[in-house]
Protein backbone atom coordinates (compact mmCIF):
# COMPACT_ATOMS: atom_id res chain seq x y z
CA UNK A 1 0.00 0.00 0.00
CA UNK A 2 1.12 3.45 -0.57
CA UNK A 3 0.33 6.71 1.12
CA UNK A 4 0.91 10.08 -0.39
CA UNK A 5 2.25 13.15 1.09
CA UNK A 6 3.12 16.57 -0.39
CA UNK A 7 6.39 16.49 0.65
CA UNK A 8 7.14 12.38 0.90
CA UNK A 9 5.45 9.00 -0.31
CA UNK A 10 4.95 5.93 1.39
CA UNK A 11 4.85 2.44 0.31
CA UNK A 12 4.99 -0.99 2.66
CA UNK A 13 4.15 -4.38 2.38
CA UNK A 14 4.66 -7.60 4.26
CA UNK A 15 4.61 -10.92 3.59
CA UNK A 16 4.23 -14.54 5.66
CA UNK A 17 7.91 -15.71 3.81
CA UNK A 18 8.39 -19.17 2.11
CA UNK A 19 8.57 -21.32 5.42
CA UNK A 20 6.37 -19.80 7.87
CA UNK A 21 2.48 -20.37 8.48
CA UNK A 22 1.59 -17.54 10.28
CA UNK A 23 2.76 -13.61 9.76
CA UNK A 24 4.54 -12.63 13.20
CA UNK A 25 5.10 -9.04 11.50
CA UNK A 26 3.35 -5.95 11.71
CA UNK A 27 3.41 -2.61 10.55
CA UNK A 28 1.44 0.74 10.86
CA UNK A 29 1.85 4.16 9.76
CA UNK A 30 -0.25 6.67 10.55
CA UNK A 31 -1.26 10.59 11.00
CA UNK A 32 -0.94 12.13 14.73
CA UNK A 33 -0.53 15.24 16.56
CA UNK A 34 3.31 14.21 17.44
CA UNK A 35 3.95 13.86 13.40
CA UNK A 36 3.74 11.38 10.82
CA UNK A 37 4.39 7.54 12.38
CA UNK A 38 5.73 4.78 10.54
CA UNK A 39 6.48 1.82 12.41
CA UNK A 40 7.09 -2.20 12.09
CA UNK A 41 7.41 -4.99 15.04
CA UNK A 42 8.67 -8.31 14.37
CA UNK A 43 6.69 -11.18 17.10
CA UNK A 44 8.29 -13.52 18.76
CA UNK A 45 7.59 -16.84 20.66
CA UNK A 46 6.48 -19.11 18.02
CA UNK A 47 2.96 -19.46 16.25
CA UNK A 48 0.77 -18.86 19.54
CA UNK A 49 1.81 -16.16 20.63
CA UNK A 50 4.31 -13.70 18.21
CA UNK A 51 1.42 -12.35 16.21
CA UNK A 52 -0.64 -11.29 19.44
CA UNK A 53 2.59 -9.55 20.40
CA UNK A 54 3.47 -7.45 17.51
CA UNK A 55 -0.23 -6.28 16.73
CA UNK A 56 -0.63 -5.84 20.18
CA UNK A 57 2.35 -3.17 20.04
CA UNK A 58 1.35 -1.54 16.78
CA UNK A 59 -2.28 -0.90 18.29
CA UNK A 60 -0.85 0.49 21.54
CA UNK A 61 2.09 2.71 20.00
CA UNK A 62 -0.71 4.09 18.42
CA UNK A 63 -3.22 4.92 20.74
CA UNK A 64 -0.57 6.63 22.87
CA UNK A 65 0.43 8.43 20.13
CA UNK A 66 -2.84 9.34 18.32
CA UNK A 67 -4.63 10.45 21.74
CA UNK A 68 -1.67 12.13 23.25
CA UNK A 69 0.76 15.63 22.65
CA UNK A 70 4.25 15.07 23.30
CA UNK A 71 6.74 17.83 24.08
CA UNK A 72 9.52 16.57 21.23
CA UNK A 73 8.74 13.23 18.87
CA UNK A 74 11.36 11.57 20.62
CA UNK A 75 9.44 11.58 23.96
CA UNK A 76 6.86 10.21 22.28
CA UNK A 77 8.80 7.55 20.54
CA UNK A 78 9.79 6.72 24.27
CA UNK A 79 6.23 6.67 25.79
CA UNK A 80 4.79 4.62 23.09
CA UNK A 81 7.61 1.62 23.29
CA UNK A 82 7.70 1.70 27.09
CA UNK A 83 3.60 1.75 26.87
CA UNK A 84 3.74 -1.01 24.35
CA UNK A 85 6.23 -3.20 27.02
CA UNK A 86 3.96 -2.63 29.93
CA UNK A 87 1.04 -3.67 27.62
CA UNK A 88 2.70 -7.24 26.80
CA UNK A 89 3.87 -8.06 29.97
CA UNK A 90 0.46 -7.73 31.16
CA UNK A 91 -1.27 -9.42 28.38
CA UNK A 92 1.29 -12.52 28.91
CA UNK A 93 0.61 -12.50 32.70
CA UNK A 94 -3.28 -13.20 32.11
CA UNK A 95 -3.01 -16.07 29.59
CA UNK A 96 0.10 -19.02 30.41
CA UNK A 97 -0.10 -19.59 26.76
CA UNK A 98 0.91 -16.00 26.26
CA UNK A 99 3.90 -16.02 28.56
CA UNK A 100 7.24 -15.66 27.10
CA UNK A 101 6.10 -13.25 24.03
CA UNK A 102 7.92 -10.19 22.68
CA UNK A 103 8.51 -8.26 19.58
CA UNK A 104 10.90 -6.23 18.27
CA UNK A 105 10.48 -2.79 16.90
CA UNK A 106 11.52 0.28 14.46
CA UNK A 107 9.63 3.68 14.67
CA UNK A 108 9.84 6.92 12.79
CA UNK A 109 8.62 9.90 13.49
CA UNK A 110 8.40 13.03 11.01
CA UNK A 111 7.53 16.75 11.91
CA UNK A 112 8.26 19.75 10.12
CA UNK A 113 10.37 18.33 7.72
CA UNK A 114 12.90 16.57 10.13
CA UNK A 115 12.72 12.72 11.04
CA UNK A 116 13.09 11.18 14.24
CA UNK A 117 13.38 7.48 14.87
CA UNK A 118 14.50 4.60 17.39
CA UNK A 119 14.28 1.19 18.05
CA UNK A 120 14.49 -1.93 20.07
CA UNK A 121 15.69 -5.56 19.10
CA UNK A 122 17.53 -5.93 15.80
CA UNK A 123 14.45 -4.65 12.92
CA UNK A 124 16.36 -2.08 11.33
CA UNK A 125 16.45 1.33 9.74
CA UNK A 126 18.09 2.38 6.26
CA UNK A 127 18.80 5.66 4.92
CA UNK A 128 19.14 5.42 1.03
CA UNK A 129 20.52 8.87 -0.65
CA UNK A 130 23.00 9.35 -3.81
CA UNK A 131 23.42 6.26 -4.58
CA UNK A 132 24.38 4.95 -1.22
CA UNK A 133 22.25 2.46 1.92
CA UNK A 134 23.07 3.08 5.05
CA UNK A 135 21.98 1.57 7.95
CA UNK A 136 21.04 3.85 10.89
CA UNK A 137 19.75 2.24 13.27
CA UNK A 138 22.28 -0.79 15.33
CA UNK A 139 21.06 -4.09 16.26
CA UNK A 140 20.58 -4.73 19.94
CA UNK A 141 21.82 -8.54 19.14
CA UNK A 142 24.57 -10.55 20.53
CA UNK A 143 26.72 -10.99 17.32
CA UNK A 144 26.56 -7.16 17.31
CA UNK A 145 28.21 -6.81 20.56
CA UNK A 146 30.90 -9.25 19.33
CA UNK A 147 31.29 -6.74 16.30
CA UNK A 148 31.40 -3.61 18.44
CA UNK A 149 33.90 -5.07 20.77
CA UNK A 150 36.49 -5.71 17.47
CA UNK A 151 35.66 -9.99 17.89
CA UNK A 152 34.24 -10.46 14.64
CA UNK A 153 33.92 -8.29 11.74
CA UNK A 154 30.41 -7.19 10.33
CA UNK A 155 30.68 -9.63 7.03
CA UNK A 156 31.05 -12.29 10.05
CA UNK A 157 27.90 -11.36 11.95
CA UNK A 158 25.56 -11.75 8.89
CA UNK A 159 26.25 -15.26 9.00
CA UNK A 160 27.04 -16.03 12.57
CA UNK A 161 24.74 -19.15 13.80
CA UNK A 162 23.87 -16.76 16.60
CA UNK A 163 22.78 -13.91 14.92
CA UNK A 164 19.14 -14.10 15.84
CA UNK A 165 20.37 -13.91 19.81
CA UNK A 166 18.53 -10.34 20.33
CA UNK A 167 19.62 -8.78 23.99
CA UNK A 168 16.58 -6.43 24.29
CA UNK A 169 12.88 -6.88 23.35
CA UNK A 170 9.05 -5.78 23.70
CA UNK A 171 7.71 -8.23 26.53
CA UNK A 172 10.64 -8.38 28.63
CA UNK A 173 10.94 -7.20 32.52
CA UNK A 174 14.19 -5.87 31.84
CA UNK A 175 13.55 -3.97 29.00
CA UNK A 176 15.94 -1.44 28.39
CA UNK A 177 14.46 2.24 27.11
CA UNK A 178 14.44 2.07 23.17
CA UNK A 179 17.34 3.64 21.80
CA UNK A 180 17.09 6.68 19.81
CA UNK A 181 18.14 8.92 17.17
CA UNK A 182 21.32 11.78 18.16
CA UNK A 183 19.59 14.12 16.50
CA UNK A 184 16.99 14.58 13.75
CA UNK A 185 17.87 13.16 10.17
CA UNK A 186 16.93 16.49 7.02
CA UNK A 187 16.57 13.94 4.49
CA UNK A 188 17.31 15.00 0.66
CA UNK A 189 15.27 15.39 -2.03
CA UNK A 190 14.94 11.83 -3.62
CA UNK A 191 16.35 10.09 -0.86
CA UNK A 192 14.48 7.20 0.87
CA UNK A 193 14.23 5.69 4.29
CA UNK A 194 13.98 1.81 4.73
CA UNK A 195 12.42 0.69 8.02
CA UNK A 196 12.71 -3.89 7.76
CA UNK A 197 12.32 -6.79 9.79
CA UNK A 198 15.14 -9.21 9.94
CA UNK A 199 13.24 -11.44 7.24
CA UNK A 200 14.83 -8.90 4.60
CA UNK A 201 17.73 -7.97 5.82
CA UNK A 202 19.22 -11.42 7.55
CA UNK A 203 17.87 -12.38 3.45
CA UNK A 204 19.19 -10.01 1.44
CA UNK A 205 22.39 -8.04 1.68
CA UNK A 206 22.97 -4.51 1.58
CA UNK A 207 24.34 -4.69 -2.20
CA UNK A 208 21.18 -6.14 -3.09
CA UNK A 209 18.73 -3.98 -1.55
CA UNK A 210 20.33 -0.69 -2.28
CA UNK A 211 20.68 -2.28 -6.42
CA UNK A 212 16.86 -2.41 -6.04
CA UNK A 213 16.11 1.07 -4.55
CA UNK A 214 18.40 2.64 -7.10
CA UNK A 215 16.03 1.05 -9.65
CA UNK A 216 14.86 4.44 -11.53
CA UNK A 217 12.05 2.35 -13.96
CA UNK A 218 9.97 0.74 -10.89
CA UNK A 219 7.41 2.95 -8.56
CA UNK A 220 8.04 2.91 -4.93
CA UNK A 221 5.44 0.42 -4.43
CA UNK A 222 7.69 -1.49 -7.04
CA UNK A 223 10.26 -1.50 -4.79
CA UNK A 224 8.51 -2.83 -1.84
CA UNK A 225 7.09 -5.88 -4.47
CA UNK A 226 10.84 -6.75 -5.17
CA UNK A 227 12.55 -6.35 -2.08
CA UNK A 228 10.09 -9.21 -0.75
CA UNK A 229 10.23 -10.93 -3.99
CA UNK A 230 14.44 -10.98 -3.55
CA UNK A 231 13.97 -12.39 -0.15
CA UNK A 232 11.58 -15.23 -0.78
CA UNK A 233 14.00 -15.99 -3.57
CA UNK A 234 17.05 -15.96 -0.88
CA UNK A 235 14.90 -18.64 0.96
CA UNK A 236 12.03 -16.70 2.75
CA UNK A 237 13.01 -18.15 6.15
CA UNK A 238 11.10 -15.77 8.14
CA UNK A 239 8.22 -13.51 7.49
CA UNK A 240 9.14 -10.32 5.67
CA UNK A 241 7.77 -6.17 6.10
CA UNK A 242 9.20 -3.53 4.63
CA UNK A 243 8.06 0.10 4.75
CA UNK A 244 9.67 2.95 2.12
CA UNK A 245 9.34 6.38 2.82
CA UNK A 246 10.27 8.50 -0.22
CA UNK A 247 11.27 12.46 0.30
CA UNK A 248 10.16 14.48 -2.80
CA UNK A 249 9.88 17.68 -1.38
CA UNK A 250 11.70 17.43 2.44
CA UNK A 251 11.65 21.41 3.05
CA UNK A 252 7.70 21.64 2.55
CA UNK A 253 5.08 20.05 4.94
CA UNK A 254 2.01 18.27 3.71
CA UNK A 255 -1.58 16.33 4.46
CA UNK A 256 -2.40 13.20 4.16
CA UNK A 257 -3.66 11.40 1.14
CA UNK A 258 -3.71 7.77 0.48
CA UNK A 259 -2.30 5.97 -2.21
CA UNK A 260 -2.52 3.67 -4.60
CA UNK A 261 -4.40 6.79 -5.90
CA UNK A 262 -4.82 9.47 -8.59
CA UNK A 263 -3.52 12.96 -6.98
CA UNK A 264 -7.21 14.54 -7.81
CA UNK A 265 -8.44 12.02 -6.09
CA UNK A 266 -6.29 11.64 -3.02
CA UNK A 267 -7.15 15.50 -2.74
CA UNK A 268 -10.90 14.71 -2.46
CA UNK A 269 -9.57 12.07 0.60
CA UNK A 270 -7.78 15.05 1.88
CA UNK A 271 -10.99 17.16 2.07
CA UNK A 272 -12.84 14.35 2.87
CA UNK A 273 -11.02 13.49 6.15
CA UNK A 274 -10.93 17.48 6.79
CA UNK A 275 -14.99 17.68 6.55
CA UNK A 276 -15.24 15.21 8.86
CA UNK A 277 -12.90 16.35 11.24
CA UNK A 278 -14.55 19.48 10.95
CA UNK A 279 -18.12 18.26 11.62
CA UNK A 280 -16.41 16.34 14.57
CA UNK A 281 -15.32 19.61 16.27
CA UNK A 282 -18.35 21.10 15.95
CA UNK A 283 -20.73 18.30 16.99
CA UNK A 284 -18.65 18.82 20.17
CA UNK A 285 -19.58 22.48 20.14
CA UNK A 286 -23.29 21.91 20.03
CA UNK A 287 -23.37 19.68 22.68
CA UNK A 288 -21.72 21.90 24.71
CA UNK A 289 -23.66 24.72 23.96
CA UNK A 290 -27.38 22.37 24.80
CA UNK A 291 -25.63 21.38 28.09
CA UNK A 292 -24.75 24.76 28.85
CA UNK A 293 -28.14 26.12 28.22
CA UNK A 294 -29.86 23.15 29.88
CA UNK A 295 -27.55 23.97 33.15
CA UNK A 296 -28.59 27.25 32.91
CA UNK A 297 -32.17 27.10 32.55
CA UNK A 298 -32.30 24.77 35.58
CA UNK A 299 -30.13 26.95 37.37
CA UNK A 300 -32.79 30.19 36.10
CA UNK A 301 -35.24 27.97 37.57
CA UNK A 302 -34.47 26.95 40.70
CA UNK A 303 -33.48 31.18 41.61
CA UNK A 304 -37.25 31.61 40.26
CA UNK A 305 -38.55 29.29 42.96
CA UNK A 306 -36.37 30.67 45.69
CA UNK A 307 -37.11 34.38 45.08
CA UNK A 308 -41.06 33.62 45.06
CA UNK A 309 -40.47 32.02 48.53
CA UNK A 310 -38.47 35.08 49.55
CA UNK A 311 -41.38 37.69 48.17
CA UNK A 312 -43.75 37.48 51.75
CA UNK A 313 -40.59 38.04 53.40
CA UNK A 314 -39.42 40.81 51.55
CA UNK A 315 -42.86 42.54 51.67
CA UNK A 316 -43.31 41.77 55.36
CA UNK A 317 -39.81 43.78 55.79
CA UNK A 318 -40.41 46.97 53.35
CA UNK A 319 -44.06 47.06 56.39
CA UNK A 320 -41.96 47.08 58.95
CA UNK A 321 -39.91 49.43 57.41
CA UNK A 322 -42.97 51.57 56.22
CA UNK A 323 -44.25 51.60 59.89
CA UNK A 324 -40.87 52.37 61.44
CA UNK A 325 -40.73 55.58 58.59
CA UNK A 326 -44.47 56.58 60.17
CA UNK A 327 -43.29 56.49 63.56
CA UNK A 328 -39.84 58.79 63.13
CA UNK A 329 -41.81 62.04 62.45
CA UNK A 330 -43.70 61.42 65.75
CA UNK A 331 -40.36 61.28 67.72
CA UNK A 332 -38.85 64.30 65.77
CA UNK A 333 -41.89 66.28 67.07
CA UNK A 334 -41.18 65.67 70.80
CA UNK A 335 -37.55 66.46 70.58
CA UNK A 336 -38.47 70.35 70.28
CA UNK A 337 -41.02 70.16 73.10
CA UNK A 338 -37.89 69.05 75.14
CA UNK A 339 -36.49 72.78 74.55
CA UNK A 340 -39.98 74.67 75.76
CA UNK A 341 -38.68 75.48 79.22
CA UNK A 342 -35.55 77.24 77.15
CA UNK A 343 -37.72 79.57 75.49
CA UNK A 344 -39.74 80.48 78.70
CA UNK A 345 -36.61 80.92 81.07
CA UNK A 346 -36.14 84.49 79.88
CA UNK A 347 -39.74 85.11 80.97
CA UNK A 348 -39.18 83.54 84.36
CA UNK A 349 -36.51 86.19 84.67
CA UNK A 350 -38.26 89.33 83.71
CA UNK A 351 -41.29 88.26 86.10
CA UNK A 352 -39.55 90.09 88.86
CA UNK A 353 -39.26 93.11 86.92
CA UNK A 354 -42.91 93.43 86.20
CA UNK A 355 -43.71 92.74 90.02
CA UNK A 356 -40.75 95.57 91.26
CA UNK A 357 -42.33 98.24 90.35
CA UNK A 358 -45.97 96.57 91.49
CA UNK A 359 -44.33 96.60 94.97
CA UNK A 360 -42.98 99.79 95.26
CA UNK A 361 -46.26 101.90 94.13
CA UNK A 362 -47.80 101.35 97.33
CA UNK A 363 -45.49 104.16 99.27
CA UNK A 364 -45.08 106.09 96.35
CA UNK A 365 -48.45 106.89 95.81
CA UNK A 366 -48.97 107.67 99.44
CA UNK A 367 -45.71 110.38 98.92
CA UNK A 368 -46.50 111.21 95.98
CA UNK A 369 -50.29 112.53 97.10
CA UNK A 370 -48.56 115.07 99.86
CA UNK A 371 -47.58 118.01 97.97
CA UNK A 372 -51.13 118.12 96.62
CA UNK A 373 -52.79 117.35 100.19
CA UNK A 374 -50.68 120.00 102.30
CA UNK A 375 -49.27 123.25 102.33
CA UNK A 376 -45.60 124.31 102.12
CA UNK A 377 -46.14 125.76 105.51
CA UNK A 378 -47.00 122.63 107.36
CA UNK A 379 -44.14 120.58 106.71
CA UNK A 380 -43.64 119.47 110.51
CA UNK A 381 -47.41 118.63 110.24
CA UNK A 382 -46.69 116.98 106.76
CA UNK A 383 -43.33 115.02 108.47
CA UNK A 384 -45.54 113.61 111.48
CA UNK A 385 -48.16 112.43 109.72
CA UNK A 386 -45.69 110.62 107.53
CA UNK A 387 -44.26 108.84 111.06
CA UNK A 388 -47.86 107.71 112.31
CA UNK A 389 -48.37 106.33 109.02
CA UNK A 390 -45.37 104.22 109.38
CA UNK A 391 -46.27 103.38 113.21
CA UNK A 392 -49.21 102.43 111.97
CA UNK A 393 -48.07 100.14 108.66
CA UNK A 394 -45.70 98.60 111.87
CA UNK A 395 -48.70 98.54 114.33
CA UNK A 396 -50.53 96.61 111.78
CA UNK A 397 -48.29 93.74 111.87
CA UNK A 398 -47.64 94.44 108.35
CA UNK A 399 -44.35 94.81 106.60
CA UNK A 400 -43.42 96.53 102.64
CA UNK A 401 -42.33 93.82 100.82
CA UNK A 402 -38.54 94.53 100.11
CA UNK A 403 -37.80 95.52 96.42
CA UNK A 404 -35.25 93.57 94.19
CA UNK A 405 -32.33 95.68 94.96
CA UNK A 406 -30.91 95.01 91.50
CA UNK A 407 -34.17 96.08 89.62
CA UNK A 408 -34.09 99.11 91.60
CA UNK A 409 -30.67 100.04 90.51
CA UNK A 410 -31.28 99.36 87.00
CA UNK A 411 -35.15 101.09 87.13
CA UNK A 412 -33.09 104.13 89.10
CA UNK A 413 -30.89 103.99 86.06
CA UNK A 414 -33.24 104.22 83.53
CA UNK A 415 -35.01 107.19 85.24
CA UNK A 416 -31.89 108.91 85.31
CA UNK A 417 -31.33 108.30 81.60
CA UNK A 418 -34.82 109.98 81.03
CA UNK A 419 -33.96 112.73 83.41
CA UNK A 420 -35.68 112.44 86.15
CA UNK A 421 -35.09 110.85 89.59
CA UNK A 422 -36.90 108.60 91.77
CA UNK A 423 -38.49 111.11 94.10
CA UNK A 424 -38.62 114.22 92.10
CA UNK A 425 -42.11 115.88 91.58
CA UNK A 426 -41.65 115.43 87.67
CA UNK A 427 -41.57 112.04 88.46
CA UNK A 428 -44.18 111.87 90.00
CA UNK A 429 -45.78 113.95 87.66
CA UNK A 430 -45.12 111.43 84.92
CA UNK A 431 -46.19 108.74 87.24
CA UNK A 432 -49.69 109.85 87.48
CA UNK A 433 -50.06 110.52 83.81
CA UNK A 434 -48.58 106.88 83.07
CA UNK A 435 -51.54 105.43 85.36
Amino acid sequence: MTYMEQNYIIANRTDVGATREVNEDCMVTFDSPNGRVVAVCDGMGGQAAGDVASNLACDIIRDILENNTFTTPTEAITRAVLAANQGILHRASTDPNLQGMGATCVIVIIKDGLVYYGWVGDSRIYYYSNGILNQISRDQSYVQQLVDAGQITAEEAEHHPQKNEITNALGLDGMTPPELCAAPLTPEAGSILMLCSDGLSGMVGDAGMQQILASQGMTLQQKTEALVAAANAAGGLDNITVQLIEFTNPASAGAQSYSGMAPARAAAMKDIRRSNRMMTYIGIVLVLIIAAVAIGMWLGKGKTESEAKATPQAESTRTMEDDRSKVKPKQNVVAPAAETPRQNAPKQSTAPKQTAPSQKSTPKAQTQQNPRTTNPGTKSNSNKNAENAVKQLQGGGKKSPIPNSDSKKKEDSKKKEEGLTPNSPKSSMKKEIEQ
